[in-house]
Formats: C-alpha cells, sequence, structure tokens
C-alpha cells in the first residue's frame, strides 16, 4: 500500500521519556517538563499534488 501517513517519531519520544525517567530517579525533586516533538508527515501516493 502506498498512503501517506504520519510519523509520531515514537523512537525520539520513548528514548526522551527514558532519559526523564532516568533524571527523575536521580534527582526526584526535578520539575516536570513538557516537550513537543514535532511529528513528521511521510509522503507517498495518496497525497495529492498542491496546483501550481
Amino acid at each position: 500500500m502506498d498512503i501517506s501517513s504520519v510519523d509520531n517519531r515514537s523512537d525520539i519520544v520513548g528514548a526522551d521519556v527514558a532519559n526523564t525517567l532516568l533524571a527523575r530517579i536521580q534527582d526526584p525533586a526535578l520539575e516536570p517538563e513538557r516537550k513537543l516533538i514535532v511529528p513528521a508527515l511521510v509522503v507517498r501516493g495518496t497525497t495529492a499534488r498542491v496546483p501550481e
């Protein structure tokens, strides 16, 4: 199938979660953080071309 999809960057999210968890274990006083990991569009055959 040649369907366009969104890559939610689960590899980056997983590594970041693991690092954050280890940091919080080392220092329980650390404040919670918010991070935005921008998803990426994986363009395949079902994505329409932009008209010129």
